[in-house]
């Protein structure tokens, strides 16, 4: 997942914010003797809300649906796995492999969905005894995107509560379309490597499938070098690249230009034959007329593979742009628009004719949140 950490002494603790794209393990497993305690020690010391009997019993039948893939020990209960939307009924604190870490314990409509681990990077599960209540440590300071809520323990000795809004400033349209190109990247290694697994199979059906994967693929992947008018990373992002990359990273992008994006291109062709015969008297005759088209249907292996490689690597390399942009946006916001803010929640995000703002934000774009479209990532990083 996406971490934004606090450093702020003596404490360390990270928040796990709502990415739109939230990388898990997908499984069917009992929980575990010492996930169930945990989660019935959260429960104990930590509930936000009155607990039922009910809830209680169901700890020991729980069934791990999803693990998250950060490394850390979350676990989650629901049909939806990480996806799950819910509330929070339990918060507790923790000292995990020397780390201060949080626990929370999640549920929807009635049944617990999520034993959730908010920490730095492969957290393991604490010792039952390491689990406290929050009022010993000290404040919270929320976060309540949903679906998910996590917490930032800070040493200040001020209990509060703290809404993520929108700051659409033309100041912070490099960090939004860095996020942008995040998403596309991911996508990318997504759809790759579900090509790379079905690529074995080769009936009729799945070559059409994967065809449209595969086009789908180098699309997602050149959006991310585009000339439109969001920031450009493709040089910088070339000059990190070894010789073979380079070539494999223009081949992509050429393979979209010439053969995904336009009809008329190297990769395929169409053609007319004519068949003849003999007529009467010796003459060359038509007797049937035909056409068809030649072109490649999907990427080799090991074309693939490099493509994913490709896509990673640019997912971490727009990942260390994105942590840095963060921090200039977060030193650079004057104090009159935090005040703003703090007057009205949404100074930043509706339509206005303000000059300081971007129009390039979702907030102004209508078409997103339409019943037309399915909107199945709404965020590709932490707000």
């Amino acid at each position: 997942g996406c971490m934004v950490t606090c450093t702020t002494p003596p404490f360390r603790a990270a928040v796990r914010l709502n990415s739109g794209v939230r990388q898990q393990q997908t499984m069917l497993r009992p929980i575990s003797k010492l996930e169930a305690a945990l989660v019935l020690r959260t429960l104990e010391v930590g509930a936000t809300t009155d607990i039922s009997p009910e809830l209680v019993a169901s700890v020991g039948s729980l069934q791990v649906t999803a693990l998250c893939k950060c490394g850390c020990s979350t676990v989650w209960f629901g049909p939806d796995g990480d996806g799950s939307n819910g509330r929070i009924v339990a918060e507790a604190f923790a000292t995990s492999a020397g780390e201060d870490i949080q626990l929370i314990v999640w549920e929807r409509h009635g049944a617990l969905v999520g034993l959730e681990l908010v920490g730095q990077g492969a957290t393991p599960l604490p010792d039952l005894e390491a689990v406290r209540p929050w009022d010993v440590v000290g404040c919270m300071v929320t976060c309540t995107t949903p679906p998910f809520r996590a917490a930032v323990r800070l040493n200040s000795g001020v209990s509060c509560e703290m809404t993520l809004l929108d700051y659409c400033k033309k100041e912070t349209q490099r960090l939004a379309d860095l996020s942008g190109l995040r998403l596309d990247s991911l996508t990318t290694t997504e759809m790759t490597s579900t090509l790379l697994s079905i690529s074995a199979n080769t009936d009729i059906h799945s070559i059409w499938c994967m065809r449209g994967l595969c086009i789908a693929s180098l699309v997602t992947y050149a959006r991310i070098f585009g000339q439109g008018v969001r920031v450009k990373i493709k040089d910088e992002f070339i000059a990190i690249l070894s010789v073979s990359e380079q070539q494999h990273h223009q081949e992509f992008l050429d393979l979209r230009d010439k053969w995904a994006a336009h009809s008329v291109n190297d990769y395929e062709t169409s053609f007319v034959q004519v068949e003849l015969s003999e007529g009467p008297t010796g003459e060359p005759v038509v007797s049937r007329v035909t056409d068809g088209t030649e072109m490649i249907s999907i990427l080799s292996p090991q074309q693939m593979a490099h493509l994913l490689a490709l896509s990673k690597k640019a997912t971490d390399y727009l990942g260390s742009l994105i942590d840095a942009e963060r921090i200039a946006v977060a030193s650079a916001i004057p104090q009159s628009d935090l005040l703003e803010l703090a007057r009205d929640n949404y100074a930043f995000s509706r339509p206005t004719r303000r000059k300081s703002h971007s129009e390039r934000h979702s907030p102004f774009r209508s078409r997103l949140h339409g019943d037309v479209y399915h909107s199945a990532v709404p965020r590709s990083g932490p707000a």
